[in-house]
């Protein structure tokens, strides 16, 4: 069986030979056989051939106009002849933005107003059937072929010319630099002037609905309809223009090419396009896409709409290993989960140029992360049909592993880290009874290895989903340690253990097969690097807040420890990493805030009675270990707990856990630090924009 591929079939559309199954609730999709290597053919000597002399008069150096009496004519007949998209590519390339706004506007206002025109006028009945093929250029035979033919086959010719030189002409201008005023420019160059910009745009967004909507019309055609639809749509994101997308309402016309058997093909880039129309200036009104969103239903749509986005992540995925080989985890895994035990609680470095070799990823079909998160956030339905799915599981969180041990690699993946996090947050408050295995749900993750030290065996067992989310965070807090904190990312990443513990703690679950340890030892490491730059980062935005999380979580899972842990040994794994960060607490105290006793205090009451708590821990534990009861001998001077006895102590701990008594009034759900809606809001204008420019590099013409 082929491996099924999104990546692999984004240079063109997929063609209507596709073979497409549907097994077991999941959708493959095919790719067709390979067309045989041949390249363009060279741009030809003779210079004579009506394509070419054509687009020398439309971009003629001296900025000539077609002649009124001759336009009609002219551009009917230029789009009845095959395009050289390699040459016309090349024109719009080396044209300045200037020149087309100065020179050239008016020719390229009459070719797009009568393109526009082909698209309009297409019939269902006369295109039925219609392909659209790659062919060697040969003009000249071409308009003799030409001669003779009626209107309707005419017009049966032109369509397909009509989308491929839109296809070029929107990539290139719309991604051209050095518009004084993008959307006025925009408008000069597509419609002449603003006056006439409203019939111009509504008529373009009426042609691509026509041919979108029409299922008699040949799927290629459509498809290429669909892709420079998002090439515009993409590229001006929230400009003016896309304004008319939202006056004429695709959602249906969408809707259907995601459902119908024979546009699966097309799946990936509807929901693409019907996401960025919904998230179309989404802060300023109420964008009608969205509430269709809101509303949707179709539920066998919504599996296709998973299982092809997760199709995308895993190629993604697979991807990310083949630039560099997984670590042994059988032996690896085993030895560094011992070494843990009593060693260093700083996680391993690995080189910098590691990281270099991952700067391009993630791969762009990634983008896909964002329609997932909207439908999950607005639609019950769609929550409903995602998370009963275990291949949703098992692939989002496979993939995830690898994208957030990297996700420092460079700004994109950074951002799509973000964007996972938040998913997983949202994950986790809408079905915290689902991702705890209540209902018996477990998933085998293919977790990533990259990096030093890897997670332990305990990962790779089949478990709830929940204790590989856990996996996860500890992932991306060990990995992503940089000289320059992203203080906002750790804070969301923060946010969600603090999230799953409290799941844990609602729903009454221990986990079995988490190693606990790793993330005491992920999170102590992030404190010691805040808390070292204690007087860096005095002033600096959010820096007490991300100080605050980490006392809140340790102070949570202490006060917890019998609900959330399986046994006493793994509570005393906890008071021993505490007790041992004892100074790493004391300066988290200080960027936190805690012990400023001025009104300018960020500190609420959770973390003051969390310090008190981790106060309290070490305290105990140093008076247990001198073997002494609280305030005996308090002025004397406590030896030095000896890390290598660290078995001892943790007998001691054990055995004595009842005598620390806690604050418990701090782990009540209201002091749980939540995604606020103007961080949410923040963050999905950020979102937006780099989904934006990764479809338009998607959309390859």
């Amino acid at each position: 069986m082929v491996e099924p591929s999104l990546m692999n079939t984004r240079d063109e559309p997929i063609s209507s030979d596709i073979k497409v199954a549907e097994k077991d609730q999941k959708v493959i999709v095919y790719p067709p056989t390979p067309r045989s290597s041949t390249k363009n053919p060279a741009k030809p000597i003779n210079r004579t051939l009506k394509w070419y002399s054509s687009w020398d008069k439309i971009l003629s150096s001296d900025g000539e106009k077609i002649p009124e009496a001759e336009k009609e004519r002219f551009y009917l007949d230029l789009f009845c002849l095959k395009v050289d998209k390699d040459d016309l590519s090349n024109k719009f390339k080396e044209i300045r933005t200037e020149d087309f706004i100065e020179k050239h506007f008016e020719n390229l206002n009459d070719l797009i107003g009568y393109g526009i025109d082909c698209l309009k006028n297409s019939s269902r009945d006369s295109f039925k059937n219609q392909s659209f093929v790659d062919s060697k250029v040969d003009h000249q035979n071409e308009i003799d072929q030409a001669e003779g033919l009626d209107a309707d086959d005419i017009d049966k010719i032109r369509l397909p010319n009509v989308i491929e030189t839109f296809s070029i002409v929107f990539k290139h201008l719309l991604k051209k630099e050095g518009y004084h005023n993008y959307s006025l420019d925009l408008i000069k160059l597509i419609a002449g002037s603003i006056d006439r910009s409203d019939q111009v745009f509504s008529d373009l967004v009426a042609g691509i609905d026509h041919i979108l909507s029409d299922e008699t019309q040949d799927i290629l055609i459509r498809h290429k309809t669909l892709q420079l639809t998002l090439s515009i749509v993409s590229a001006i994101n929230q400009d003016s223009i896309n304004a008319y997308f939202l006056r004429r309402d695709l959602f249906s016309t969408l809707a259907s090419l995601i459902s119908h058997p024979k546009t699966i093909s097309m799946v990936f880039d509807s929901v693409l396009l019907l996401d960025i129309l919904a998230n179309f200036r989404r802060f300023e009104s109420r964008n009608p896409y969205l509430v269709r969103m809101e509303d949707y239903i179709d539920e066998n749509a919504m599996e296709r709409i998973i299982n092809l986005s997760l199709m995308a992540l895993k190629d993604i995925r697979l991807a990310y290993m083949e630039f560099k080989p997984e670590s042994n985890q059988s032996l690896i895994g085993k030895v560094t989960s011992v070494f843990n035990v009593f060693g260093n609680s700083h996680p391993t470095t690995p080189p910098r140029a590691a990281s270099h070799a991952f700067s391009s990823q993630p791969a762009r079909p990634v983008c896909v992360l964002l329609p997932l998160y909207d439908l999950l956030l607005s639609n019950a339905a769609f929550f409903n049909v995602l998370a009963t799915s275990e291949y949703f599981w098992e692939t989002f969180l496979s993939f995830s592993t690898y994208l957030l041990s990297h996700a420092s690699a460079n700004q994109r993946s950074e951002l799509y880290g973000k964007l996972v996090l938040v998913i997983m947050t949202v994950l986790t408050e809408k079905g915290s009874s689902s991702i705890c295995g209540i209902d018996g749900k477990k998933v085998a993750v293919n977790v990533c290895r990259q990096r030093l030290p890897p997670l332990g065996p305990k990962s790779d067992k089949p478990r709830a989903p929940i204790a590989a989310l856990l996996d996860c965070t500890v992932l991306f807090l060990r990995h992503n340690l940089q000289k320059v904190l992203k203080i906002e990312f750790h804070v969301i990443c923060l946010r969600l253990v603090h999230q799953l513990l409290f799941c844990l703690q609602s729903n009454s679950v221990r986990l079995t097969d988490f190693e606990w340890r790793e993330l005491w030892r992920a999170l102590l490491s992030l404190g010691s690097r805040v808390g070292g730059r204690a007087e860096e980062l005095s002033g600096v935005q959010n820096a007490d807040k991300l100080a605050q999380q980490i006392l809140d979580i340790l102070s949570f899972a202490a006060i917890w420890s019998e609900k959330i842990f399986i046994d006493r040994s793994t509570t005393s794994v906890l008071f021993f990493e505490i007790l041992r960060s004892e100074h790493t607490i004391q300066k988290l105290k200080l960027v936190a805030g805690v012990m400023i006793e001025s009104k300018g205090s960020t500190a609420g009451a959770s973390t003051i009675e969390s310090s008190k708590n981790l106060e309290t821990i070490i305290s105990t534990i140093k008076n247990m270990i001198e073997d002494k009861p609280d305030g005996e001998s308090a002025q004397k001077q406590r030896p030095k707990i000896n890390l290598k006895r660290a078995e001892d102590v943790l007998e001691i701990i054990e055995r004595r856990l009842d005598e620390i008594e806690l604050i418990d009034s701090a782990s009540l759900e209201n002091h749980l630090r939540k995604y606020t809606e103007s961080e949410k809001s923040q963050d999905l204008k950020k979102f937006i924009d780099t989904v934006a420019e990764d479809v338009f590099e998607l959309m390859v013409v």
